[in-house]
């Protein structure tokens, strides 16, 4: 019973976990989700009113409505990098086109400095379009995996409910077997104490039949051990002690002769040990 209760609770233990596992898993998804949509901001830029992924000093994500101090401090204010590159490329068309209407060659040559530089920053401006799209699908992959992650600790934790469901069954039936065996016992309890005490009769009978069979072998020696008379018209009186093993008995008897013959006689033996029986015998004799 202790093994089933450990059992259980293991198997509550196990689904606990698996539940905070799972509840973990779907908060990483869900901020995935969010590092996606804060990429895909980056990218377009936001106004005021739009709901927007903002970043806490935890680095949790979340989302709220976009207010002018939001569009202040944000990078670009509000731009995204696609608009940010695609005024860059102006500035550099217009830039262009100003060298081509400048006479003084050395204004030119500052203009054409400047060309490069802002090129340079709409390069820089396209890897770092490049980059965000691609952390975009880097978030994107983390929370498809972090679903099936999900998805497959829910399967898991289905599984272990079922199979505690099933010990449950297995315990119910293991405390009503338990109950019968429990019955049985009781019952062969009963029978071996009453087997008990008649063994213990048994015994008592087993040892008063060796005492009383050893009693009368000693009274049978006794009694063996009496005269007859031998001479006619003579009376006589005989007494013998005989024993078998540790009992002893001790025997008297009588006689008499009627003539050449016929005689008769008479014993009488008693045990030496306390509780002793009597044994006695009656003969007659005839010869001739």
């Amino acid at each position: 019973m202790a093994e089933q209760g450990e059992a259980n609770e293991g198997f509550n233990n196990a689904i606990t976990s698996l539940g905070e596992d799972i509840s973990t898993l779907k908060k990483a998804a869900e901020q995935a989700a969010l590092a996606s949509v804060e990429n895909a901001q980056a990218l377009n830029g936001f106004a005021e009113g739009d709901e927007i992924v903002v970043t806490d000093k935890d680095g949790i994500k979340s989302i709220k409505t976009a207010t002018k101090e939001d569009v202040k401090n944000a990078d670009f204010e509000g731009m995204g990098l696609k608009e940010v590159v695609n005024d860059i490329s102006k500035g550099v068309t217009a830039n262009t086109d100003a060298i081509k209407n400048k006479a003084d060659q050395i204004a030119v040559e500052s203009v054409k400095t400047i060309a490069v530089d802002a090129q340079k920053s709409a390069q820089a401006a396209q890897g770092a379009v490049k980059e965000a799209q691609e952390s975009a699908k880097a978030a994107q992959a983390s929370a498809v995996t972090a679903n099936n992650v999900a998805s497959a600790a829910q399967t898991a934790a289905a599984q272990a409910q079922d199979a505690v469901k099933a010990n449950e069954a297995r315990v119910a039936a293991n405390k009503a077997d338990i109950a019968t065996l429990q019955t049985a016992s009781s019952q062969h309890a009963a029978g071996i104490a009453k087997n008990s005490a008649r063994i213990d009769s048994l015994d008592k009978n087993v040892a008063n039949l060796r005492k009383e069979t050893r009693q009368g072998l000693a009274a049978q020696a006794a009694l063996s051990g009496l005269f007859q008379p031998y001479s006619v018209g003579k009376f006589n009186v005989t007494a013998a002690l005989g024993g078998f093993k540790s009992d002893t008995a001790v025997a008297v008897g009588a006689g008499y002769r009627f003539n050449e013959n016929f005689a008769a006689k008479a014993g009488l033996a008693v045990g030496t040990s306390s509780g002793g029986s009597a044994s006695y015998n009656v003969g007659v004799n005839y010869e001739w």
